[in-house]
This record gives structure tokens, sequence and C-alpha cells, in this order.
């Protein structure tokens, strides 16, 4: 598989001790010759939980192949800062991964160690302004799939930037539906979580002998059986890391099981979005996974319990979209063509209003 050439930037995270970790992508040379003084855009791409930022790379070859390719100028694509290349960098503070006990079985909630997603929208927000300075008068677009769905909501809230946003499967708890989920009336919201989705990170299998040996046990999860094989190549080359020293295991996680299941306890933070939906200005374009788990009704909101999650999401804010895409929950690396039509699509509704002209 050929790989599309990029440029690697690091800069500071919101928290000065930690550092973020950039690919920035361009199309084509025949695409950036193009001869027009109307806007271009630029793309700021947030990845999923414990996954990594390459696993864009099949969606951005897709943009750059496509109708409006030369009204692309840059597209951004980071790691979180407890994942890929940015744990690599420095890791997050009071080292979640040290704590052996986090997300393990028996362990308090308000025990166990947690990320706040705020924090998350905060780097974001260093991203968009990095972005920015590079943008001139480019429009810069937000997109984010899972936890960067809710990221790319986060830092829009805390710094209005984009001119428009797409959001592929966005976590955004409620307090009713972290009550449910949870069995709970009276526990402190902070403390609430999925333990199925922490349980299972902490338990997650980080140690392979070979790319090989990881691939054959990657393929056999039904996981990551559906995912696109250019997405599972991506995976394999780029979300591992190679001991330094020679033990029985030469391939780590670069996000490891223990930073990840602190990546998903943090999720209530989230629930801090929900009311403040309407405050977002540019057009929204949700993506759903059909066959996802969240496309099924029964999201608490409101007072309501039968509510289809990303639908009730989308009618809160002032202008949004709502698409169905044939994939589960990892609609990114599932279905990585369809994925890259709907931006495509919302590219040129957001370049609409700004005709193009020759020099």
């Amino acid at each position: 598989m050929s790989r599309l050439p990029f440029t690697r930037h690091i800069i500071p995270a919101h928290d000065p001790a930690l550092s973020l970790a950039i690919n920035t992508y361009r199309p084509p040379l025949h695409h950036q010759r193009t001869t027009t003084t109307a806007p271009k855009t630029s793309l700021l791409l947030a990845h999923a939980t414990g996954l990594h930022k390459e696993l864009w790379e099949p969606v951005i070859s897709r943009l750059f192949n496509s109708r409006i390719a030369d009204r692309i100028d840059e597209v951004h694509a980071w790691d979180a800062r407890n994942h890929g290349d940015s744990s690599a960098e420095r890791r997050l503070v009071n080292e979640v991964e040290a704590d052996s006990t986090g997300g393990g079985k028996g362990v308090p909630k308000s025990k166990q160690k947690k990320v706040n997603w705020w924090d998350l929208g905060r780097d974001a927000v260093k991203v968009s302004e990095w972005a920015q300075k590079r943008a001139g008068n480019n429009l810069l677009v937000g997109v984010g799939h899972s936890i960067g769905g809710c990221t790319i909501f986060i830092s829009e809230l805390l710094q209005p930037t984009f001119a428009s946003m797409v959001v592929v499967e966005p976590i955004i708890w409620t307090e009713d539906e972290l009550r449910r989920m949870n069995g709970s009336s009276t526990a402190d919201l902070d403390d609430l979580y999925s333990e199925s989705l922490v349980r299972g990170a902490a338990r997650r299998k980080d140690g392979f002998a070979s790319r090989e040996d990881a691939y054959n046990y990657l393929i056999s999860k039904p996981f990551f059986s559906v995912w696109h094989p250019e997405a599972l190549q991506l995976y394999l080359d780029e979300g591992f890391r190679q001991t330094k020293t020679p033990t029985d295991t030469e391939l780590r996680l670069k996000c490891t099981p223990n930073q990840e299941a602190a990546t998903f306890a943090g999720a209530s933070t989230s629930r801090h979005v929900y009311p403040r939906l309407h405050e977002i200005q540019p057009p929204v374009k949700f993506l759903v996974g059909k066959k996802s788990y969240m496309a099924m009704p029964g999201y608490h909101a409101d007072g309501q319990t039968d509510l289809i999650m990303h639908k009730h999401l989308a009618s809160k804010c002032r202008d949004a979209r709502f698409e169905w895409i044939d994939a589960g929950h990892m609609v990114v690396t599932e279905n990585p063509d369809r994925t890259a039509e709907e931006i495509v699509d919302m590219l040129e509704s957001t370049l609409a209003s700004k005709p193009m002209s020759k020099l």
C-alpha cells in the first residue's frame, strides 16, 4: 500500500508539559497550482479513542482524488495527548499507565484514573490556532470521529473557529444517559462511565512478537475484521512501537491499555457539551453507522428514554444534517469511501458562498 507523504510537526499541548504530534498532508502538486483567488479549505482531523492520526489516511487519499481536491490546501491530523506519537513525545502527567489497577475489576470508580475530555478540546484549540496561522484566508473545517467528534465540539465552544464541522458518531453523554448506564440516581456524575468500555480497554492485548502475529490476532476479532484493509494495515504500521530491549514481545501499543481505559473513564465530562449544542454556529454534518450500537433507540436525555442518540444530538444544533453510513461505530476505518464523499459534500456546501474567480 502506497502511503501519502506528510510533514510531521510537534506543538505544545494546552498543558505545556505535554506535546501533540501532527501530520500535515497536501494534495498532489497539480491541485496546488490552481489559478484562483477563492479561498480554499484546511481540514483538522481528530481520531477515536485508542486509535491514531494515520488512520485518517484512506479518507485523505480519497479527498485528494475528489472533484474538489483543488479547493483543499492542507489536512492536519493529530494524535490526542495520550495516543500515538503524542504519547511518545511525553507521557501523560501522573503516568496513567503506571497504575496497574486502572480499569481493573473491583476498582472503585472514584479511584479510576480519568482523562478530562475538555482538556482534549483545549488541545484541539491549540491545533486550530496553529493551523489558522498557516491557513491565512482558508476556511478551517473540523472533522472528528467518536471522542474526536466530541473534541471538535468542545474546541468550537471554547474558541469558535470552524467554517463547518463533520462529526462521525461523536460521543456526547447526558446526565440521564450516564445514570442509566450505571444504574445509579445518586452517584457523583464525575464517577460515572461505561464499565464495559473501561474494562475492555484495560484488558486489551498490547504485546505481540511480530506484525504477522499482531495481524493474525486482530483479524480474528470482530471489531477489526470489518475494517477496510488499508486502515488495518495502517493500524499495524503506526499503532505500535518497537520495544527497545530484546524480550519475547517486540511490539507494544502506542496508546497503552490503561491510557485508553483512562480516556474512556473520563467520558462523563462530555455531559457539559450537551446543554451547549445550541451555541454551535457553523453547520454540522453527523455521520452515523447503520450497524452501530448507537443507531438503536434507547438514548436517555431530557426525561426521554427511547431516543436515537445522534439524531437527537443533531436536533439540538442550530444547523445540522444527519446521514446514515453502511458501517458500525468505526465508520472511518470501515467505510473510508463514503466518509470521504460526505466530507466532500460538506466542503462543497461550505465553499458554495465563495465562488471561484480566475486570475
